[in-house]
């Protein structure tokens, strides 16, 4: 799947383990909705009786899934056009974990496109890529590297060649009490696509390659409450020196 263009908010989801202090995901606290301090954005969080992520929704979009047998149906709705843009059913495995999907997808009116999707774990249950054959007839794959249970390196192609790399460090000692995970599909989950990284992301390298956009590069700071949850995730950007502090609220 292709790298979303608004880096803050997809590297904002991607480090997150925030939460709330219910107990209605199996003990595991749920989060509720996030603040940012740079877009004054608020993403918005919803879980499923089964503590499993099933709506995301910002200011612009509203994204949500639902469950039938072995069938996930995807949706993402575009506020400001009242249109829904992509729609998509995905199989499960047994393990209830994505293998494979079919969708279409507008996401402008002027290029409408459908895609078929593999999702390939490992034998620990990782995800390890996403193919993504498109209509038009370009292809995507992204290609996970894991160590220590945790994602260190995304590698993103298209049609055979690399655009886009990630390399990710982890804080050892710092838990990733929820595993929302945005990398791995069309809307943040934090179920049905193998494991989640086990820790809190502490730096980022980005790059895209020669002659085109640049390099970023991200460190983050967590602050944590009592029980290890945090409440703040301050991530600086070293090419601009400028800090984004992202504020949690829980249920």
């Amino acid at each position: 799947m292709k790298p979303l263009i608004f880096l803050s908010a997809l590297l904002f989801i991607f480090t997150l383990s925030a939460c709330n202090k219910d107990d209605n995901n199996n003990g595991h606290p749920n989060l509720d909705y996030s603040v940012s301090d740079l877009t004054n954005d608020t993403l918005f969080f919803d879980y499923d009786n089964h503590g499993d992520l099933n709506v995301f929704e910002d200011s612009g979009d509203s994204t949500y899934y639902t469950i039938n047998g072995n069938l996930l149906h995807f949706i993402n709705y575009k506020k400001s056009e009242k249109r829904t843009i992509a729609d998509a059913t995905f199989t499960l495995n047994s393990d209830g974990n994505i293998i494979s999907g079919h969708g279409n997808f507008s996401y402008t009116l002027a290029n409408p496109f459908s895609s078929d999707y593999t999702f390939t774990y490992d034998n620990a249950g990782n995800l390890t890529n996403i193919n993504e054959v498109r209509s038009d007839g370009s292809y995507y794959e992204d290609a996970f590297v894991w160590i220590n249970g945790d994602i260190i390196y995304i590698n993103y192609i298209n049609n055979g060649s690399t655009y886009y790399t990630r390399t990710l460090t982890y804080d050892l000692t710092k838990e990733d009490k929820i595993k929302i995970n945005k990398e791995s599909f069309l809307m943040p989950m934090n179920s049905h696509i193998g494991n989640m990284s086990r820790h809190l992301e502490q730096h980022e390298y980005s790059i895209y390659p020669p002659n085109t956009m640049g390099q970023y590069i991200y460190d983050f700071t967590y602050t944590l409450d009592q029980d290890g949850f945090p409440t703040l995730l301050s991530i600086f950007e070293t090419d601009n020196s400028s800090t984004e502090v992202i504020t949690y609220h829980y249920k």
